[in-house]
């Protein structure tokens, strides 16, 4: 669990008087004067908190997706598109990278989260309190000159609505076709006008989406042939043997035999004699007897298209005057919650081709006596350490602890799991002359 704090301090602004002939308000775009998205010069987008009802979406991730220059976004569904963030939501836009986007708060700045992402670090959406939102404004050009390098791409504004009045609560549900349980939102928000006249505003909010296995997609379903990049893995268990031939630098890979059924894919290469130059024999031919290729496994299909995950937020917020001085205070918490996210079985050695096997070993020697054909091809003195009678003494294999049968410490459908959770702080004040 990690997690960071962030403070914005004491800032106290001194704003001169200007006069214009015509007495206008102006906005001096790169600059950190405030003005509204109407008078700056630079193309703003805002979506209003109306707005952001009408869309029908459950959290912030799905509005943004929404926004124009968007270009997706990295630890939101699953494992392959996280980055090593899963459960984190952020903001990419233009293509830039996540990095490049600044998001801020009532004009400040979010703290990132702890978790590098392969973007670079980034700001945790599901950390934003979506119904005390007043509105969003997004600025798509680079405001660099004013923010840094982080704004590069634009800069995306969460304003609060610190003048709300009442009592604000949300419940919604949102079914998906393979999922394991309905998406499910619940907030509630509390405002009020003080006696001293500071505005005080409260939100609760939570959301959760439920698992989506891999497996119940078409696309796990199929063969190498008909999805050849649907998550095929050379690398499987059962495994494939790797055989040296005698008196040469060359070798063969035979599939185990009982790959297709413990799950595995084994489909024999359409030619099954083996042409080699032995260095003594000369040109050389060896049967396969139908067991030449790999054992493959589909890893996809034991992954998540989405994990389950929670996501809290707390948000409070006083807005007053106190001696001729406006002051603003906001506290703000939020926990992302991704209890197993689903992954491979078991990953391989970093040398995939590093594993032996005794033929000793019981379980080899079931293999031989449920395949006698296969047991004989080893035999074949052609490779190296056979002798006609017996195989050699072990064999080199290329496998993975896990695979085709799943991982029996795993999930329901046999998946290694791993977890994430995030928690963030946030405390901001400002004190300004009025």
């Amino acid at each position: 669990m990690t997690k960071k704090i962030i403070f914005a301090f004491l800032n106290i602004a001194l704003l001169a008087n200007y006069s214009f002939a015509q007495d206008e308000q102006v906005t001096v775009v790169g600059s950190l004067i405030k003005g509204t998205p109407i008078d700056t010069g630079s193309p703003i987008s805002t979506f209003s908190a109306e707005e952001i009802s009408a869309q029908g979406n459950l959290n912030i991730v799905e509005l943004i997706k929404m926004v124009p220059g968007s270009s997706g976004m990295d630890g939101e569904a699953n494992q392959f598109g996280a980055n090593q963030a899963e459960g984190i939501a952020n903001i990419n836009l233009r293509g830039l990278g996540t990095n490049r986007t600044l998001v801020l708060i009532n004009g400040k700045r979010q703290v990132t989260v702890p978790s590098r992402t392969g973007a670079g670090r980034s700001v945790n959406l599901h950390d934003l309190p979506m119904a005390a939102l007043s509105r969003i404004e997004i600025l798509k050009e680079g405001a660099a000159a004013t923010y840094g390098s982080d704004a590069i791409a634009g800069v995306v504004n969460f304003i609060t609505d610190s003048n709300f009045e009442g009592l604000k609560v949300n419940l919604a549900a949102k079914g998906m076709p393979g999922a394991e349980n309905q998406a499910k939102e619940f907030s509630i928000t509390y405002g009020s006008e003080l006696d001293d006249g500071t505005n005080f505003l409260l939100s609760l909010g939570q959301q959760h989406k439920p698992d989506f296995f891999s497996k119940n997609t078409d696309f796990t379903k199929k063969s190498v042939s008909q999805n050849p990049y649907g998550g095929w893995s050379t690398i499987g268990n059962p495994g494939t043997f790797i055989m040296p031939l005698n008196n040469s630098t060359s070798q063969v890979e035979l599939g185990d035999p009982g790959c297709n059924a413990a799950g595995g894919y084994h489909t024999p290469e359409s030619d099954q004699n083996f042409s080699y130059t032995d260095s003594v024999n000369g040109a050389s031919t060896i049967n396969l007897l139908g067991h030449g290729g790999k054992c493959r496994f589909n890893y996809a299909y034991f992954d998540n298209v989405q994990e389950r995950q929670t996501n809290s937020q707390l948000w409070m917020e006083f807005n007053g005057s106190v001696d001729e001085h406006d002051f603003h205070v906001e506290f703000a918490y939020g926990k992302t919650d991704v209890p197993r996210y689903a992954t491979s079985p078991a990953y391989p050695p970093n040398d995939p081709n590093s594993s032996y096997v005794p033929n000793i070993h019981p379980g080899l020697q079931r293999l031989f006596a449920q395949f006698p054909d296969f047991e004989g091809l080893m035999d074949n003195v052609e490779f190296t350490g056979a002798d006609g009678t017996d195989p050699a003494s072990y064999h080199r294999m290329r496998t993975r602890p896990f695979a085709a049968s799943g991982n029996p410490n795993g999930n329901v459908n046999g998946a290694q799991v791993e977890m994430r959770k995030y928690d963030t702080y946030r405390f901001a004040f400002d004190f300004e002359e009025n």
